[in-house]
């Protein structure tokens, strides 16, 4: 077996492993969408504590920087950027 072919068999299964996903993916948002799962997040589009964070976006942030800071969904605007700069923030309020 060649390198170049063991390359194709490693690109094969990584399609079939995302088309796979991909197709768990849909089906959960399906049941999700059916189960009207997404009624305890509906909120407006002021946020509730009356606060906008800037964080990087790291993915690891997801879960841990709303349990960090005793958040939830509608308490404040979130704005995730690549390379966060602090800057002063201006209020037009």
């Amino acid at each position: 077996m060649s390198l170049f072919s063991i390359s194709l068999y490693h690109q094969t299964e990584l399609y079939n492993l995302s088309g796979t996903m991909i197709e768990e993916i849909l089906a959960y948002n399906k049941q999700f969408v059916e189960n009207k799962g997404y009624e305890s997040y509906i909120t407006n589009k002021y946020p509730d504590k009356k606060i906008a964070i800037l964080s990087c976006m790291d993915t690891r942030l997801t879960a841990l920087l709303p349990a960090a800071l005793g958040i939830k969904n509608g308490d404040v605007k979130m704005n995730k950027k690549c390379k966060v700069a602090l800057f002063p923030i201006l209020s037009v309020a």
